[in-house]
């Protein structure tokens, strides 16, 4: 079944004087979802726009990256003209198909949209080449929705192809089975309406990693110094199926490893990875964690200071990610091209057996190239 695209695309100017929530929701076509009704108050008139996938039978236990999975190629905004909008958030809810009800999101493995030829639109909203990357948004358990500081956006192209990816999680036993969709939801102002400023935003993405060969877990650094450059990243094993990355010198990592009974910290050194040329402005940090993650942390080793410890909770009696924290910030916090940085991340396995593990943060950046 393909994709069924509800366009709501409703202006809701809601810092203007007596123009409310509730008048919205009584006006004749229009429908907010639960998540749009709560947004910040805005002077631009801001547009949504709903995408519901395919349905899923749930039936068995999936694992991680193992269950029923979709890709569909969508579009945002207005197809037929050619404008630069500005994506204010991004999130994803599970519906029950046969109530229309939103049931839990432990049935989450992930969520994210990309864009297919991200170079042809770095060069249509004036982005500088090689500045972020083309997955624009990542969802998974117990991260269900980014949503920018106000004030803040990516810019982006009106009909420019996006490639949206779900796929099922379920770590537990059903009593029957039970379909399920995934309804994912775009928030974004034109550039033709904007009352106030838009700042752009770019996202790159870091991830912990473990050693699988090699003489030394420090990717990007050739003769690794412990005072400057931290605790290497652990030996490890890859799960099945998972993702090797061989360096030029030899060395092979993963970034999807398994997690052994027990407590297991593990510090990676993303400074190559992370790549700045110059200083900037972090703004927002999404975090992707499995069950049993504990929380991530993003510290600059010059400086030995915590830039931002994600904090995440797990449900109880269940594996699941009930929740896990994101970083948020107008004002933003800086990053210099002279330091260096690692994550940090902290797996607390109860369960008894081998479970899996990835740590990734997607840091939103300050993009001054866009004018």
């Amino acid at each position: 079944m393909p994709i069924r695209i509800l366009q709501i695309c409703v202006a809701l100017c809601l810092a203007l004087a007596g123009f409310t929530s509730a008048a919205l929701a009584n006006a004749d076509a229009v429908q907010l979802s639960a998540a749009s009704a709560n947004v910040l108050p805005s002077a631009n008139p801001v547009h949504v726009q709903v995408f519901d996938s395919k349905p899923f039978v749930i039936d068995r236990i999936y694992r991680t990256m193992m269950g029923p999975k979709t890709a569909s190629v969508i579009t945002i905004g207005d197809r037929d003209v050619e404008e630069r909008i500005w994506i204010l958030s991004y999130e994803t809810e599970i519906v029950d198909t046969s109530t229309g009800q939103q049931i839990s999101d432990e049935y989450m493995c992930h969520n994210n949209i990309l864009v297919p030829n991200f170079s042809k639109l770095q060069k249509k909203v004036g982005m500088a080449t090689a500045t972020a990357q083309k997955r624009l948004f990542t969802l998974s358990q117990g991260v269900m929705k980014i949503e920018f500081p106000q004030g803040f956006g990516i810019p982006f192209q009106s009909g420019e192809p996006i490639l949206l990816n779900s796929q099922v999680l379920n770590l537990n036993p059903l009593d029957k089975p039970l379909e399920v969709l995934y309804r994912s939801t775009v928030r974004y102002v034109k550039e033709s309406e904007l009352v106030q400023e838009v700042r752009s935003l770019r996202q790159f993405g870091v991830m912990g990693l473990k050693l699988l060969s090699g003489d030394h877990g420090y990717p990007g650094v050739a003769d690794p110094d412990p005072a400057a450059h931290g605790e290497s990243c652990a030996v490890g094993e890859v799960v099945a199926g998972g993702v090797t990355m061989n360096h030029d010198d030899g060395r092979v990592f993963t970034n999807h490893w398994v997690v052994e009974p027990g407590r297991e910290e593990n510090h990676t050194l993303i400074t190559s990875e992370l790549g700045l040329s110059q200083d900037a402005t972090l703004h927002y940090i999404g975090v992707h964690l499995h069950p049993y993650g504990e929380s991530l942390e993003l510290k600059d080793l010059t400086t030995n200071e915590t830039i931002f410890k994600s904090h995440a909770r797990n449900h109880k009696g269940r594996a699941g990610l009930e929740h896990v924290d994101a970083y948020s910030s107008i004002e933003g916090t800086r990053l210099f091209k002279d330091h260096e940085y690692t994550l940090i991340s902290v797996y607390e396995n109860d369960s008894g057996e081998m479970q899996d593990a990835m740590a990734i943060m997607f840091l939103y950046l300050g993009d001054s190239t866009v004018q």
